[in-house]
């Protein structure tokens, strides 16, 4: 590999590093203008794609609109792919992060009782429709089933998500919950 080769992968991780914040402002925009809270993750994929764009154009542009290295499309693409995926977690932890929901809630309307904190969790709906929510969707999934007053794992998503995530907290040493 030659020092010009390597110049340019590093140009093109730098420019997908810079461009990053047409994420979010992107996401932002079209929630904003368009009102709708509810498609946020097809608006985020939008803005990935957008970012995606942007950065090949502008790496050809650096490049004086000639042909891109496979290894600058890599490592480009390579660092989109990571600040996606972080940004898409950040996310994620905004919308349904438990722990920061209720962090949130004590923060707007300061002390709360363990009672208060059930109650209001959710805009109001409380814990049990964050529940009953979530194992909707592990249903709906095919992982979990309903059985009686009893959920049991249904299926072979179900037990792959139930193995790999018993053993990623067995190698991280992750105990109960979380």
């Amino acid at each position: 590999m030659t020092g010009i080769n390597q110049y340019r992968e590093m140009i093109a991780v730098f420019t997908a590093v810079l461009l990053f914040p047409t994420v979010p402002l992107t996401h932002i925009a079209l929630m904003r203008f368009l009102k709708a809270s509810v498609k946020g993750v097809k608006f985020m994929i939008i803005s990935f794609i957008a970012y995606g764009i942007l950065w090949h154009i502008l790496v050809l542009y650096l490049n004086n609109f000639k042909s891109v290295s496979v290894h600058e499309i890599l490592a480009g693409y390579s660092t989109i792919g990571f600040l996606c995926l972080g940004y898409m977690e950040a996310f994620s932890m905004l919308c349904r992060g438990f722990s920061l929901c209720i962090i949130i809630d004590i923060f707007r309307k300061g002390p709360l009782t363990i009672s208060q904190i059930i109650e209001n969790y959710g805009n109001g709906k409380g814990a049990d429709w964050m529940l009953k929510k979530r194992i909707g969707t592990m249903e709906s999934l095919g992982m979990l089933r309903l059985n009686g007053d009893f959920l049991e794992i249904k299926g072979f998503r179900g037990l792959l998500v139930g193995r790999v995530g018993l053993f990623f907290k067995k190698m991280l040493k992750i105990g109960t919950g979380g």
